[in-house]
Parts: structure tokens; sequence; C-alpha cells
């Protein structure tokens, strides 16, 4: 869109410039969009259960997937490996893979013969998902809020503990070697874990100083301590 205004606008005709500049917005629209799914998506990309990868490992996608074969007239043996699927069908396998375990659905039984079938010619993955311990497609917004309360609680633990611990060894040790050596290790060590958590520079800048700033109202104590007894 860019290359065509410009091709425009080095023309003659500059009511093309005006043509091609109403479009942009509409454009950028769907760029800003596209960037915000991308971000969505990757946020669960670590996550054990991804709704965005679908798997015959779990139960609910396994019922989206046997459902869109009814839909299009197929069926689970149409997956298989030719010669699997064919000698089925033939009637050359009649006999079950296995014996019925007892209070199992048909439906289940079924699709746990055709995943014993289909193991013999491709790589195992699992676990597989049962009615009983089925996982929700994505997070509700219960268990959204309470994901981020521990997660909040745990930046609370691990900022408390950077404060108290620093100030129980500075305490207890009235000696400015180990006082130095405590604030310079605490403060590097905020310092790291800031870089991972905040996303900006000055985020981080500031945040450690404001840590640095603490540390050292207990240096000073014991300078002003050293101070007074050489004096």
């Amino acid at each position: 869109m860019a290359v065509r205004v410009r091709k425009k606008g080095l023309s003659s005709n500059s009511e093309g410039v005006v043509e091609g500049l109403d479009q942009f917005g509409a454009v950028l629209r769907k760029y800003v969009r596209a960037v915000q799914d991308h971000e969505y998506m990757a946020k669960f990309a670590l996550e054990r259960n991804d709704p965005f990868i679908a798997t015959s490992g779990k139960h609910n996608d396994r019922i989206f997937f046997e459902a869109a074969l009814f839909n299009e007239g197929l069926d689970l043996e149409d997956f298989l490996p030719a010669d699997l699927s064919r000698a089925s069908k033939q009637g050359k396998n009649t006999q079950p893979s296995s014996a019925p375990l007892d209070g199992e659905p048909e439906g289940e039984r079924r699709h746990r013969e055709w995943i014993e079938r289909l193991l013999k010619a491709s790589v195992p993955t699992g676990p597989w998902e049962t009615c009983k311990s089925a996982s929700a497609l994505v997070n509700t917004r219960t268990a959204s809020a309470k994901k981020a309360f521990w997660e909040r609680v745990g930046a609370a633990v691990i900022g408390g503990a950077f404060l108290l611990g620093p100030m129980w060894i500075l305490a207890l040790k009235r000696n400015l070697l180990v006082h130095l050596g405590v604030a310079t290790a605490c403060v590097t060590a905020f310092g790291f874990s800031c870089s991972f958590y905040l996303k900006t520079v000055d985020g981080v800048f500031a945040a450690t100083l404001a840590y640095a700033a603490v540390i050292m109202v207990f240096v000073g104590v014991v300078l002003e301590e050293a101070g007074g007894k050489g004096a």
C-alpha cells in the first residue's frame, strides 16, 4: 500500500494518493488484531493444555473430531493405515484387540480398540484423557483468577524474601565487609530477577535503584557506628 501511494504521489494524479490513504485505517486495524491474536496464542505456547493444539489424547478434542468425521461421512477406520483398516473392514480382524472392561461404554471401547491398532503403525502419544479426567478447552475465569492470585502471592513472597533476608543478616552481623557483600549480592540478584519479569529497561532500572536505596539504609547504620567508634 505504501508503494502504491508513493507511486501515485509521484504521478500527476494527486487524487489517487487520497484514495490510497483512505484504506490505511482498515489495513492497520487488521494488522493490530493479527498481532494481538498472535500474542494471545503465544501465551499458551508453553502451557500443558494448549487450546490451540487439537489432539485425540484430549477427551473434548476427540468428541469434536468424531463429530467432524460423522458430518463428512467418515469413520475412525478411514484414518488407520491401509493394511489395518482394510483388514478390519474385510472381517480379517473380527475379534476385539482386547477384552472389554467392566462398565466401559461402547464408544470408549471402540476408540480404545482403534487406538490399539493405530499404535502398531505410529508413534504413541498421550496420556489419553477419559470423560472423568477431561480438561476444559481453555481456562475458565475462576481458574485464571486463581492462577493470577497465586502469582501475586508468589511475587509478594519473593519480594519479602529479598527485603527480610538481608535485614536479618545485616542486623545480626555487625561487620562492614559482610554488609557490603550482602548488599552487592542482593542488589545484583534483584536486578536479574526484575529483568525476567519487567519488559522495559527503565522499569528494571527504577526498581533496582529503589531496592538498592533500601538496602543501603542498613549499610549506612554500620558506617555510622564504625565512624563513631573511630572518632
